[in-house]
């Protein structure tokens, strides 16, 4: 009777420890540096888990096949520190510092040689084929040359955990500068703020 009531306990003490083990989640740096080391590998499918997709502007890219080839070949140079957290109830802000090539100088590079194939009159295949080409090259150049960025990065608590919220200065910091150098550029010819905000 006294093993019996052993086993019982045991039981109940084993299954109420698995359902712990279920509920628990993970903290906000947690999250963040799951999603940052995804991106570098370039797991994109794994870094949606973290995230509100729809509203990632490095995520969202995902469908072009090309787009996706670009965004693998950048993300892959990321490397990050978590400064420190901030967690409240549903709420939490983890400063991370994030370094990448800085794409400034990279498109500076490239840029005219982009502007060049636009009017070579290759075929679709050929031109992508040569602007991955260009961008690879010129990213393999400069990747002594790295942009530092101190980003707080915003999360929200759900049932499920925490998740990170998409900023344009996420997206920026993850990408070396890439956004802010967009909007520059289109700045210079003339773009609106509203057309920045867009892009």
């Amino acid at each position: 009777m006294f093993k019996k009531s052993l086993a019982v306990i045991f039981t109940f003490v084993m299954a109420f420890s698995c359902i712990s083990c279920g509920e628990k989640i993970d903290p906000p740096d947690k999250v963040v540096a799951s999603y940052l080391d995804a991106l570098k590998n370039g797991d994109l499918t794994s870094a949606k888990a973290f995230v509100n997709e729809e509203n990632d502007e490095i995520l969202s890219e995902t469908e072009d096949e090309s787009a996706n080839t670009l965004i693998k070949s950048i993300l892959k140079n990321l490397t990050y520190e978590v400064v420190s957290t901030d967690a409240k109830d549903t709420t939490a802000t983890v400063k991370t510092s994030i370094k990448n090539i800085d794409m400034k100088t990279v498109m500076g590079e490239v840029f005219s040689e982009l502007l060049s194939l636009a009017f070579s009159g290759l075929d679709a295949e050929a031109l992508e084929a040569k602007q991955n080409e260009a961008f690879a090259k010129a990213l393999e150049t400069n990747k002594e040359t790295i942009k530092e960025t101190e980003v707080n990065i915003q999360l929200e608590k759900k049932e499920t955990g925490w998740i990170i919220i998409p900023t344009e200065d996420l997206a920026d910091g993850i990408t070396g500068g890439l956004l802010s150098y967009a909007d520059n550029l289109n700045s210079s010819f003339g773009g609106t703020p509203e057309e920045e905000k867009a892009n």
